[in-house]
């Protein structure tokens, strides 16, 4: 199972938890991580985006961001 990062926020926001409340506001819920950069890899066709093969022990998520 791999798990898959990206360094820039507006490419997040598409893959994001979108939440409607009822004063028809929309919030986007995106985490900020961080990553072993040791185990952090890059598909040659995307370089834009990052995996991570075992994110138990690469991924702590440490921050919610609300937009």
């Amino acid at each position: 199972m791999n798990t898959y990062l990206s360094d820039d926020v507006s490419e997040t926001e598409y893959y994001s938890l979108r939440l409607n409340k009822l004063d028809k506001v929309r919030y986007c819920l995106v985490f900020q991580c961080r990553v072993n950069p040791e185990k952090v890899k890059s598909p040659t066709a995307c370089p834009r985006y990052y995996t991570v093969e075992n994110p138990l022990d690469d991924i702590r998520p440490y921050r919610l961001l609300i937009k």
